[in-house]
């Protein structure tokens, strides 16, 4: 049985699911309009 190479793709796919989720909350996040004044707001400051 090939159970450890199982393992490793399993654990690629979870990686590459949990990269995939935190992209796009970071996307809905960043295009929010209160992330964009905030993030104007500190350019501003800056």
């Amino acid at each position: 049985m090939n159970f450890k190479k199982n393992i490793q793709i399993f654990l690629i796919l979870v990686k590459l699911i949990a990269l995939f989720g935190v992209g796009l909350s970071y996307f809905s996040v960043s295009s929010s309009p209160f992330f964009i004044s905030y993030k104007t707001y500190l350019d501003g400051e800056i």
